[in-house]
């Protein structure tokens, strides 16, 4: 009797680890795919850009990246007045409403003048929620090797039906950047 008590015990224990084990993993689960932009030839596999209709440079590179072979870049020769062009993904399931979010990207970049920026973007539809930017706290512009930065949503709202997230070239700026091992996860 002691025995299967024991068993049932030792059974109960090692369930619940098995459960908080699988917890922590759903904690550490990355909600971008592609995050390492390696799947797609032209356009990297669930990625989409934006060029802003002006002479923007907005492609897959391979002569840049962080890990192992590819990465997304943005480049212009002009500083571009009030536009700017981006990376960006969109998603649509497994929302962690009440939850906080953090993107992370590795950056490689030889930019003058505003730079760039990374931010996290809640909607209804196409109606904003709730929107966080580096811009404006910190300064992704100079010459830099590749350096992760990251910025913070929390509490996702309830009413969050999709997340945007997006690689933004400023405007007022030129130079080179690249993008890449780019992470949303909850914090």
């Amino acid at each position: 009797m002691k025995s299967s008590k024991g068993i049932l015990i030792m059974g109960m224990l090692v369930t619940t680890f098995i459960f908080s084990c699988k917890e922590e993993e759903n904690d550490t689960t990355n909600f971008l795919l592609n995050s390492t932009v390696e799947r797609g030839a032209e356009v990297p596999s669930n990625w989409f850009s934006s060029d802003g209709g002006q002479a923007y440079e907005v492609g897959l590179s391979v002569e840049e990246a962080y890990s192992p072979r590819k990465s997304l870049k943005i480049s212009s020769q002009n500083k571009i007045e009030d536009d700017f062009a981006l990376w960006g993904q969109s998603i649509r399931s497994d929302i962690p409403v009440g939850r906080n979010l953090i993107l992370k990207a590795r950056i490689k970049g030889n930019l003058s003048g505003q730079g760039v920026s990374i931010a996290i973007r809640t909607n209804r539809g196409v109606d904003r929620l709730q929107f966080v930017t580096t811009q404006g706290d910190t300064t992704i512009s100079g010459e830099f090797d590749w350096t992760e930065y990251s910025v913070s949503l929390d509490d996702i709202s309830s009413e969050t039906d999709n997340l945007l997230v997006y690689l933004i070239y400023l405007p007022e700026t030129s130079g080179e950047v690249y993008f890449d091992d780019i992470t949303l996860t909850v914090d």
